[in-house]
């Protein structure tokens, strides 16, 4: 028997703890090769962070050293799987009502990505409605939109499409809908991203079909419902059903409160089953917390174990850990979808 027949073998002991069976029978790696003491294995993960993902890994590395084997792990993804050619993953932010805080949402879940060294932009759509406070997306200045390419403009390693304060809402321009179904290809055929980890889209505020022009133009691997932590539950409930009414993968649904003690109060009087949903709650938020600090690092280009702090602190520190999991879980059902087909 072969050195890469054995080490097939061992690796089909692997197994995907959300998908419930071994990465082997579930198409999940797609290559191996021995090159003198060297382990290739190409693996179909694509969410950089992602704790389940690393424990794979991780365990990928112990078998080939096992072996005599000095492991070297790689991603193989379908590279025209993005609208955005480099982007790896898109996320979108959605308010489930008014006033849900998904803009600040979205700028803090991007900070803490970028803090645990993510490559992150975002994409901010949100109109006026849904921006209740000023972040650090309000200070970056709206791309030249004249240009061809568009280039997204770069704060604090973060690349910045911040258009959500420029564009009209329904209450303000009764033809929104039909000014984003007109601009937004435009725009989006014209920007150049680079090489990203996860891309935030915050969605506008408005009609379903607002959302529905974004969603169908920016395909998201997922998308994370923002609602208020006391908001009525069949509201949540009939919010998500419209999100996935409308193709969209909802990741979970995220409550957001004004101030941390009010998050902490949160766990005991809104309890998590009272909306009783399929996608999980993602926590609790609250909306007055500093930003995070931006990473310093450039993240590694294989898929090895990236260079993040001992803890994610913080609840948007510990939501970009959640999101990047759930994004990794979608990936591999579709990955190993594919390999079934």
């Amino acid at each position: 028997m072969s050195t890469e027949t054995q080490l097939w073998e061992r690796l089909s002991t692997v197994t995907d703890p959300k998908l419930e069976g071994d990465l082997v029978s579930l198409g999940l790696i797609t290559d191996v090769r021995v090159d003198d003491d060297v382990a290739i294995v190409s693996l179909a993960f694509n969410a950089p962070l992602s704790p389940t993902e690393w424990q794979m890994c991780d365990e990928v590395r112990a078998l080939s050293r096992g072996m005599g084997l000095e492991p070297r792990l790689y991603a193989d993804v379908d590279a025209g799987r993005s609208v955005f050619p480099g982007v790896k993953n898109v996320v979108a932010i959605g308010a489930l009502e008014a006033g849900a805080g998904s803009v600040v949402v979205t700028a803090n879940l991007a900070r803490a990505l970028s803090a645990v060294g993510a490559r992150v932009g975002v994409l901010d759509l949100a109109t006026g409605v849904e921006r209740t406070a000023v972040t650090w997306l309000d200070a970056v200045d709206p791309p030249t939109l004249s240009s061809d390419p568009i280039t997204p403009v770069e704060f604090r390693d973060i690349q910045t499409v911040a258009l959500g304060h420029r564009l009209p809402d329904r209450e303000t321009a009764p033809m929104a809908d039909a000014v984003f179904e007109l601009a937004l290809p435009q725009l989006l055929d014209a920007l150049e991203w680079g090489s990203l980890d996860y891309l935030l889209v915050a969605l506008p505020v408005g009609t379903e079909s607002m959302t529905r022009i974004v969603l169908d133009a920016v395909p998201a691997d997922g998308t994370v419902a923002v609602a208020p932590a006391d908001a009525d539950p069949p509201a949540v409930r009939t919010g998500v059903q419209q999100l996935t009414g409308i193709g969209a993968t909802v990741l979970g649904v995220l409550r957001t409160v004004e101030t941390q003690a009010e998050a902490d109060e949160s766990v005991t009087n809104f309890p998590a089953d009272v909306y009783d949903l399929e996608p999980p709650i993602l926590g609790t938020v609250p909306l007055d917390v500093a930003p995070f600090a931006a990473a310093t690092e450039d993240a590694p280009s294989d898929v090895s174990r990236p260079r993040v702090p001992a803890a994610v602190e913080g609840p948007f520190g510990r939501l970009a850990v959640a999101v990047t999991d759930l994004v990794g879980v979608v990936n591999r059902e579709s990955a190993a979808a594919s390999q079934c087909a």
